[in-house]
């Protein structure tokens, strides 16, 4: 699952010009942790994260939540994704 979510973010240049997205899957839930610079402060994360990209987006996940911390022009964003199995 891993890999869907790092293809699906290379297509995603207007999510890349602010930092890289790391990705973390487990069996049920997945992780998208990234160190955003220069983020307009009320950027719309949910859009960034999940909107149509050049790569087609997992399938079959349901957001879970997506928690933010803005200081001095930095934001630590952290999406999370479950899984049935």
């Amino acid at each position: 699952m891993e890999e869907q979510w790092r293809r699906y973010y290379e297509g995603k240049p207007e999510l890349l010009r602010y930092g890289t997205p790391e990705i973390h899957c487990g069996r049920t839930l997945c992780e998208i942790r990234m160190l955003a610079y220069s983020v307009p402060e009320k950027a719309d994360w949910l859009a960034l994260l999940s909107g149509s990209g050049a790569n087609p987006m997992p399938k079959e996940g349901i957001p879970n939540g997506v928690d933010l911390i803005q200081d001095n022009g930095v934001t630590a964003v952290a999406a999370y994704i479950r899984y049935r199995r």
